[in-house]
């Protein structure tokens, strides 16, 4: 088996564990929960692939964490209270996890909250509905190499 073909069937398995969220608007976001299943605080930087985990092309209000289910939906806030509504649809950060980073978001979602320019940000999370993909729900864990 080539090395191409591995990668679409990783692909092909991982997107199909993965429900892309139906509730979620990047214009406007999801209407606020009253109760988020988890919730907590966190650093977050930003990226941007090509090509994705779950085969999801870049696009605002696509998240990525270390450990969360892919699927995930999620609200970020800043410390002005401007929030951000998205989904988990990568994995990382990589190594910035191990240094207590646990999140990555889109450049217009970072462009939103503080600007890509700030690099790393603190921003507190709620948890709206846990994803259905691969993943672990809870406390966020760094990236395992």
């Amino acid at each position: 088996m080539s090395a191409a073909m591995a990668v679409t069937g990783l692909s092909a398995m991982v997107f199909a564990f993965y429900d892309e969220p139906d509730s979620w608007n990047a214009e406007q976001g999801r209407e606020q929960d009253s109760d988020a299943v988890y919730e907590g605080a966190t650093t977050a930087s930003w990226f941007h692939d090509e090509q994705t985990a779950t085969g999801e092309p870049m696009r605002a209000g696509l998240f990525a964490s270390p450990s969360w289910p892919l699927g995930t939906e999620v609200r970020v806030c800043n410390d002005d209270g401007e929030c951000v509504d998205g989904f988990i649809g990568d994995r990382g950060p990589g190594v910035p996890s191990s240094e207590g980073v646990m999140l990555d978001l889109d450049p217009e979602t970072m462009e939103t909250l503080e600007g890509v320019e700030a690099g790393r940000i603190p921003v507190t999370y709620e948890v709206l509905e846990w994803g259905s993909g691969p993943g672990e729900p809870g406390e966020p864990r760094p990236y395992e190499v």
